[in-house]
């Protein structure tokens, strides 16, 4: 019997590198930043990032998932850190066009069905 392979999908740690990948590919970039402890991070992982029609609108980017406790120094310069919101930063995802230019920086938990819309309606802006 045949299957469909599941494509497994891709997230980069080092900004820096996924910005060159960006670029070469022409995607635009979806910067999340979370922490192990917080619990609307697991939540949008198990249940928005894990969707198939999610999934399938990711194939779209080049993908970075940030510890901010991890890389501190790099979620405050990017305005995503939580202790700096009080706990309630994460997660915090940011979406920037292929040579690094910010789209736009979202805050807090999207169910699967508004994560959808928002990443339909960032394609079509980073592709202007």
């Amino acid at each position: 019997m045949w299957q469909k392979k599941k494509v497994e999908q891709v997230w980069y740690s080092n900004l820096d590198s996924a910005v060159v990948v960006a670029d070469k590919v022409d995607k635009p970039l979806l910067v999340e930043f979370s922490a192990s402890w917080c619990p609307y991070c697991k939540m949008l992982e198990d249940s928005t990032l894990a969707n198939r029609e999610v999934r399938k609108r990711l194939e779209n980017f080049v993908l970075v998932r940030i510890d901010v406790d991890k890389f501190p120094s790099l979620a405050d310069s990017l305005h995503a850190n939580a202790r700096k919101y009080g706990g309630v930063g994460i997660p915090n995802i940011l979406f920037l066009k292929p040579n690094g230019e910010k789209i736009k920086h979202i805050i807090g938990f999207r169910d699967p069905d508004k994560f959808c819309t928002e990443l339909d309606t960032l394609l079509q802006i980073s592709q202007e």
